[in-house]
């Protein structure tokens, strides 16, 4: 018999803290688990004494349990996916980029997220310093092919302006923990070095 599955088509992992099991904790885990209110094997006692589920069988509804017990220490966190038009890849395991922000005329686009999810390689991307390779670490990939990927879309007309040399773009990175610095400053103050040249804006 299969196990049932979650509504949704999205991963899940149960990060469990293994010092702040109670047994109450315990006790919850394995009445509230769906699976095991299936018949099947969800959450459970090991041989060490420990709760466990493997982490295929972890689904959306296991997030009832996190609610349920009295502290935090079982969270059912879901698993970034890979959604969106891949548009650049560093090596065969490495990471992968997914989908660009289309920059308009006379526009400014800002990036903000933690560490680690794309921000300097979309700007790379944008600002022709690094040409997307599609998926293809290993492979060539002229601006053509990218534009074709991405034709149809807003992003197609930029893409073609970078690659005629029509168009120039400039990004400045910004470290964010040196804001707190910068208190009392203006935008215009903290992005220019010649605050007070009307004319650089």
């Amino acid at each position: 018999m299969t196990p049932p599955s979650s509504s949704q088509d999205d991963e899940y992992v149960a990060i469990i803290d293994q010092k702040e099991v109670t047994d109450e904790v315990r006790d919850i885990a394995i009445k509230y688990d769906p699976l095991n209110q299936s018949g099947h094997e969800g959450f459970h006692i090991t041989a060490d004494d420990e709760l466990h589920i493997d982490d295929a069988l972890v689904m959306k509804e296991h997030g009832l349990i996190e609610k349920k017990i009295p502290n935090d220490s079982i969270q059912i966190v879901p698993l970034p996916s890979e959604t969106g038009q891949l548009v650049n890849q560093y090596g065969n395991n490495g990471f992968r980029l997914y989908n660009l922000p289309a920059p308009e005329d006379g526009s400014v686009i800002g990036l903000l997220g933690r560490n680690g999810i794309g921000k300097s390689t979309a700007l790379r991307c944008l600002s022709g310093q690094l040409k997307p390779n599609l998926g293809h670490p290993d492979e060539e990939i002229d601006w053509d092919q990218t534009i074709k990927r991405f034709r149809g879309t807003t992003l197609q007309q930029h893409l073609e302006r970078l690659r005629d040399g029509a168009v120039t773009a400039a990004y400045k990175e910004q470290r964010v923990e040196t804001v707190s610095e910068s208190e009392g400053e203006t935008v215009r103050e903290r992005l220019s070095d010649q605050p007070n040249d009307p004319d650089r804006f």
